[in-house]
């Protein structure tokens, strides 16, 4: 049927962790700690707001989003939502060539 979805897998990071050791016969708890680390310092240099760029994977960074007006839809009064910050990914273009069809990556 044509309005089923696709299911798409989501791997957990122990599962990359797992092949990761397997692979380059290292330990499950060594590769863990690795990317735990990985992990917890790409969040912190988030937080100072910088730009974290990852070879092959892409651009991370965090922005603000500004205060605007809007309407509480049950009341219809206007309101001010405040602003926040949200992550906005970079896809590389090798990461994108993965997911998208052949002729978007040039070929």
């Amino acid at each position: 049927m044509a309005d089923e979805k696709e299911k798409i897998a989501t791997i957990a990071l122990s599962k990359i962790t797992a092949e990761l050791a397997d692979k380059h016969d290292m330990s499950k708890k060594a590769v863990g700690d690795l990317l735990g680390a990985f992990v917890d310092l790409t969040v912190k240099h988030l937080k100072k707001g910088n730009k974290v760029r990852v070879t092959g994977l892409g651009i991370f960074q965090v922005r603000k989003r500004p205060a605007r007006m809007g309407r509480n839809p049950a009341t219809g009064e206007a309101m001010i939502s405040d602003g926040c910050y949200y992550q906005q990914p970079r896809p590389s273009r090798g990461a994108v060539c993965f997911s998208a069809p052949a002729p978007a990556c040039g070929g």
